[in-house]
């Protein structure tokens, strides 16, 4: 029963914990600041749709899919949505 194992991270999670615990503390510190968190997470989304549309209107479908894909995989592995949040921002970044 008190046998219980500590689950062994990875080299890089620490960090990735402590900005995630960072970010949720204070987008949850109060309601103004949870409502700012959201907006900024929408205005994020509608940059990328803008930039997709302005870019390559052909890939808008794949645009609105993306979101939902990306949650499942986030859901079930950290790693991979790490890599695909890195790859996300640097796609945003260099379209701009």
């Amino acid at each position: 029963m008190g046998d219980e194992k500590a689950e062994a991270k990875p080299a890089g999670a620490k960090g990735v914990d402590a900005f995630f615990d960072w970010l949720a503390k204070s987008a949850s510190k109060d309601t103004g600041s949870f409502a700012a968190f959201l907006f900024i997470v929408v205005t994020i989304g509608i940059l990328a749709g803008y930039l997709v549309t302005i870019k390559a209107p052909e890939m808008i479908y794949y645009a609105m899919l993306a979101p939902l894909v990306l949650g499942l995989i986030a859901y079930y592995n950290r790693a991979a949505s790490m890599i695909l949040l890195f790859v996300l921002l640097a796609f945003l970044v260099l379209t701009a």
